[in-house]
């Protein structure tokens, strides 16, 4: 009888041991059991802060952006055309621009990404599978490199590696060191499309990840490894509350979603799902749902691949039609003005700020880009 209850005792005490692993394996979790904790709140309860840059095109304006990388002392903005603008980090000012679309040795097909490295600006360009290499004083070429890899999931600096993403080969991810010399190859065969280019990486202060969403999941670099995190979807659709119903409306099928960006830090999970068109925010343990609405736009629809731009727990934010910003804003400009004079609202200086600018504005300004700094 006693062995009996040892034994039970010790089939329960790692019954318990299992399910704290498993629940610790869960990001993003989307149940039943979740739903109790649901809360609609302000999207203010995500972000500290958030501030307008003035970014000053002394050389030439900016069109559009598609990208954001950073440093200490400068903001490196890709242009979709094909230009790499260089700005002052603290005073907005831009320095040069790196302009080698072409084809010819010392060119780029296209900017796919940016890696900073030292003193240098090294362009990735995946069709010609090669790194130019650029002075961060200046922007003058210094030089160029075949890696052989096409990454059209990106590729990202991480501590002493460099991580290149790519879904039509048979390995996902390839690891180099910084001189691009191969060191490691992972994930083989675990999902094969040409047509999916929305697998990431992101840095955060819990260290590498890499986001895969038609797999359902998300990767944790760690000892030389990725671990899986299941993303964990309420599949029944029994939540019987309003968060729900306006899930359903929106999106009905909602366990066919997947993140498409996300942020990690030590109190908040924070992502983007597509289809559907909300935010998932988990912070303390509580989860939150954030749906599209006129209290939480501009902002909640203009967070673009803000998750490779993680500053410490700050954020960068494009807006490329200004003009449209200011047509939305001037649309509910009695609400903007009483939130301006709010002292509870940790945005009011923002939108004093925006307020001041708006006269400004007009169909051929520069995209706008603010800085938002995490309630973490």
């Amino acid at each position: 009888m006693k062995r009996i209850l040892v034994f039970s005792i010790l089939l329960s005490v790692l019954a318990a041991c299992n399910h704290h692993q498993n629940k610790d394996s869960k990001l993003f979790s989307f149940s039943k059991d979740d739903a109790k904790a649901f809360k609609l709140e302000a999207l203010q309860q995500i972000f500290k802060s958030v501030k307008l840059l003035d970014l000053k095109n002394n050389i030439a304006p900016l069109l559009k952006i598609k990208k954001i990388y950073f440093d200490t002392k400068q903001l490196y903005v890709v242009e979709p055309t094909g230009k790499l603008y260089v700005y002052d980090k603290a005073s907005g000012k831009q320095q040069f621009i790196i302009n080698k679309k072409g084809q010819g040795p010392q060119e780029y097909l296209n900017i796919d990404d940016v890696i900073l490295q030292g003193n240098e600006i090294h362009i990735y360009s995946k069709n010609k599978k090669q790194i130019l290499k650029f002075k961060k004083s200046d922007g003058a070429f210094i030089g160029s490199k075949t890696v052989g890899i096409y990454a059209n999931g990106g590729v990202i600096k991480y501590n002493n590696s460099i991580f290149f993403s790519h879904n039509t080969g048979e390995y996902l991810v390839t690891k180099t060191d910084t001189n691009y010399m191969v060191q490691k190859k992972y994930l083989k065969n675990i999902y094969r499309a040409a047509g999916t280019k929305m697998n990431t990486f992101f840095k955060s202060n819990k260290g590498l990840f890499y986001v895969f969403p038609f797999s359902d999941s998300l990767y944790q670099y760690s000892n030389n490894q990725f671990r899986v995190y299941k993303v964990i979807r309420d599949k029944g659709g029994d939540i019987k509350n309003e968060i729900n119903k306006r899930i359903i409306k929106h999106y009905p099928v909602y366990s066919g979603s997947f993140i498409y960006n996300c942020f990690i830090s030590n109190n908040v999970e924070f992502a983007r799902i597509f289809f559907g068109g909300f935010a998932y925010v988990k912070k303390n343990n509580v989860v939150s749902i954030y749906l599209s609405s006129k209290k939480n736009r501009p902002f909640i629809d203009r967070i673009p691949d803000f998750s490779r731009n993680v500053d410490g727990n700050s954020l960068y934010i494009r807006v490329n039609d200004a003009f449209g910003f200011k047509e939305y804003i001037l649309k509910y400009i009695d609400d903007y003005k009483k939130l301006s004079q709010d002292k509870n609202c940790p945005y009011a200086e923002l939108y004093k700020t925006i307020l001041k600018k708006l006269p400004e504005i007009n169909e051929d300004t520069s995209p706008l880009v603010f800085v938002a700094e995490i309630n973490d």
